[in-house]
């Protein structure tokens, strides 16, 4: 059967239609980074600053590995959560800053990237890993989760 427009907008809804998406549950999981769409380069993952942020960021789709978590979340396929990294540059340049980037180079030592150029760096993380993602409510928003944790997966 295809989908059919005027069907659909002749359709009841039977019940409250969810205001809410499930999330991942907290605890640690296997993962890896998800790919890119298309031919979209890793660029297309990092965001400029806006409004009052003076650094970018680099958001990075984790795909979790674990079959528990998809069926707990009712999906069909494998859950992804999304973590933002912002990137410390060096004052007045565009130069990643080596030294406050804690959490970045977590994800890149457990990946096993750790040195070049950050188009080098970035380029290799799509379909990165395995990796383990210890994922936590959100401390300003605990409503929402996040990765907390990015450890080697062997």
């Amino acid at each position: 059967m295809s989908f059919d427009i005027n069907e659909f907008l002749q359709s009841q809804v039977s019940e409250p239609i969810s205001a809410t998406r499930p999330q991942v549950p907290a605890g640690r999981w296997l993962a890896r980074i998800g790919e890119l769409d298309g031919g979209a380069g890793v660029e297309a993952w990092i965001k400029p600053p806006t409004g009052n942020a003076t650094s970018p960021r680099l958001d990075v789709p984790f795909v979790v590995l674990d079959d528990t978590v998809k069926a707990e979340m009712g999906r069909s396929t494998a859950p992804t959560l999304t973590q933002g990294y912002w990137l410390n540059v060096k004052s007045g340049t565009s130069q990643l800053d080596s030294k406050n980037n804690a959490d970045l180079g977590q994800l890149l030592s457990a990946l096993k990237i750790q040195s070049g150029s950050p188009l080098g760096m970035f380029g290799q993380l799509p379909g990165g890993g395995p990796v383990y993602v210890t994922v936590a409510p959100d401390r300003k928003d605990p409503s929402r989760m996040r990765v907390v944790k990015v450890e080697a997966a062997s």
